[in-house]
């Protein structure tokens, strides 16, 4: 492969070599074998919610079964540098916010009109799932009561507020395919009749939360996204959540008091209507708190994050040039 690298190196006048994340493992062996033969492997970490410490042991567990050997981590927050730390030294680090956040700091005096519900994955949070033989049987099934009911909610609101758009947005269409297949077991066996009823995967989330007042959503940066952005959010807090295991794993969970929080199924329900109906708008409560978490965890919020990463980018290539 190397000799492979080094003739298409020189025939592309290839400066750099960026990867989406530290455990792609098909990006992973061909990077490293770039950045042995001088041309900087760069990652752009996508993924660095990790809120608690399982979260934490989890991503270090992986870094280190990946084997990833980067020149450079381009990171949202300083909560995963430190944990990168662990392995990597931190001249290696930089930490410079979200890319597609700018968009919204163009975008925060917007105001909205459907009702969104952003899926979750059966194991968001549940990261030791994936490392840990004992935990991925501990957790085996994931959030799926929770995730269950709160379809049967939405459904519920979709049916009865048919002047209401109501959009569920999943991050593939696994996760659209899923959400179907528990509408069938539900007894929604045709979606289709429910015209105001719109699923997606491929819209940007972004454009989803702009056009929405109401969100619903789980373990998801959405949630901080659409807090910053003036949007209303429930968290569904139920099933799966109340059991101790589950309860210590739950993104943002010591910052619920910023949030609407509905403990059970029907008080779901009940929140959905009263905070869609409501007349009065919150959008400036806990705002400042909103915003503290937003920065800590995603983006400085200051509509510069892109500049940031081509400035870092072009700074890496220019330096293998020399």
């Amino acid at each position: 492969m190397q000799i492979f690298l080094i003739k298409l190196k020189n025939i592309k006048n290839i400066k750099i070599v960026i990867s989406g994340s530290f455990w792609y493992r098909f990006d992973i062996p061909i990077g490293n074998k770039f950045d042995e033969i001088g041309v900087p492997y760069t990652i752009i970490h996508k993924e660095c919610f990790k809120y608690n410490v399982n979260q934490h042991k989890a991503t270090i567990q992986r870094f280190r079964r990946n084997k990833c050997n980067a020149s450079y981590y381009l990171l949202h927050n300083e909560v995963i540098k430190k944990v990168l730390m662990m392995d990597v030294p931190k001249e290696k680090i930089d930490v410079l916010g979200n890319i597609r956040m700018d968009e919204i700091f163009k975008n925060r005096e917007t105001t909205g009109k459907d009702l969104s519900f952003f899926l979750f994955p059966q194991i968001i949070g549940l990261d030791d799932w994936v490392v840990d033989d004992i935990a991925k049987r501990k957790f085996k099934g994931g959030w799926k009561k929770l995730f269950r009911n709160t379809t049967k909610c939405i459904l519920k609101f979709a049916e009865e507020n048919q002047e209401i758009n109501i959009n569920v947005k999943g991050k593939d269409n696994n996760e659209i395919s899923y959400f179907k297949k528990i509408c069938d077991t539900l007894g929604y066996k045709n979606l289709d009749k429910i015209k105001n009823l719109k699923l997606s995967f491929n819209e940007n989330a972004q454009d989803i939360i702009l056009r929405s007042k109401l969100i619903i959503s789980f373990g998801s940066t959405v949630i901080l996204e659409a807090a910053v952005l003036g949007r209303e959010i429930i968290i569904p807090n139920f099933d799966e959540c109340s059991k101790s295991d589950y309860k210590k794993r739950i993104k943002l969970i010591n910052d619920y008091k910023l949030f609407i929080i509905a403990n059970t199924e029907n008080q779901l329900y009940e929140l959905i209507k009263k905070s869609f109906f409501r007349i009065s708008c919150r959008k400036k409560e806990n705002l400042y708190m909103k915003e503290k978490l937003f920065k800590k965890w995603i983006d400085p919020l200051d509509g510069k994050t892109r500049e940031r990463y081509y400035n870092k980018i072009i700074k890496i290539a220019e330096g293998c040039s020399k």
